[in-house]
């Protein structure tokens, strides 16, 4: 008994000694990475299982990089920040990105700040600090783009709602006609998601009026708004094994249950298939999509 005994104790000493071996030789090439990055060198790809187990030691090392005089740098901090979120299923480590990436939405430099709207819409309401919103609305009010108004819609800022109420209807002091062109559609989007009525009917319009070449992406924006009418409009996709044919489509050759899967896994938070590759996703997982959508969807149109 005494010898298994000893066997157990070295064998968990041994998996210690591992794992801090493991963090360590992290935290080196964490070093490594940000120094060929500042010296221009290329660079090696952060494989997913690092991502996953090694999350506090990135991010500690990669906040050490987010003030770095080099432009270059800090966009790469910010971004192995970001991928550090995005693979972890933990709730505070996607605080603690998130709440980086809104200090990034105001660095001095358009590369660092794009990039990081642009992350950001890659997560959930809920992974935000109390606060983020507000923060992004006073970004938004210099100046509209697509990510800002989309945050809004995602966060539900609701006391942004006049403003881009306004913005979709293409009215208001918020720049030329090109930018309502680029935006007002956001807008009406971010505003459906809000649960404003009339918005959700333009968008819903506008689903119907566009031809089969748009429908993929627009299968991803009824997703973000996601009302029960927006989902039982992907649910006729989800359910329909036909092709989206060429046309101009970015998306061409995929199955429409198959791109409507993708929607869903990509905006829908807690949803149980987590968001892959478009055209990869097995039977099993689009069985488990359609279970989840006949509890989730009310057909009745008149409901939101």
């Amino acid at each position: 008994m005494r010898d298994m005994f000893l066997i157990f104790a070295f064998f968990v000493f041994g998996l210690e000694v591992t794992g801090q071996d493991k963090q360590i030789r992290v935290r080196r090439e964490a070093d490594e990475y940000f120094a060929r990055i500042a010296d221009r060198q290329p660079l090696t790809r952060w494989d997913d299982e690092t991502l996953r187990t090694s999350a506090a030691t990135l991010i500690t090392k990669a906040e050490d990089f987010t003030t770095h005089p080099n432009v270059k740098v800090r966009f790469h901090a910010y971004a192995l920040l970001s991928k550090v979120g995005l693979f972890s299923a933990e709730r505070a480590t996607r605080k603690v990105v998130t709440e980086h990436l809104i200090i990034a939405s105001s660095d001095s430099e358009q590369l660092v700040r794009e990039s990081a709207l642009r992350y950001m819409l890659r997560f959930h309401a809920r992974d935000f600090q109390t606060g983020a919103g507000q923060v992004l609305w006073t970004q938004f009010r210099q100046g509209p783009n697509h990510e800002l108004t989309r945050l809004l819609g995602l966060l539900s800022v609701r006391e942004a709602l006049p403003d881009l109420q306004r913005l979709g209807k293409r009215i208001g002091p918020f720049g030329n006609a090109v930018t309502y062109t680029l935006v007002s559609w956001d807008a009406q989007l971010a505003c459906a998601r809000m649960g404003d009525a009339t918005a959700l009917n333009l968008v819903l319009s506008g689903f119907q009026k566009r031809g089969e070449a748009s429908v993929p992406m627009l299968l991803m924006d009824l997703a973000y708004v996601g009302s029960n009418r927006t989902l039982a409009v992907i649910d006729t996709y989800l359910n329909n094994n036909g092709v989206f044919a060429g046309n101009g489509s970015d998306v061409v050759n995929i199955r429409h249950e198959q791109m409507a899967l993708h929607a869903l896994a990509t905006h829908l938070e807690g949803f149980p298939v987590k968001s892959g590759m478009i055209g990869g996703y097995s039977s099993y997982e689009l069985d488990t999509a359609r279970d989840w959508m006949r509890q989730r969807v009310n057909k009745d149109p008149s409901d939101r």
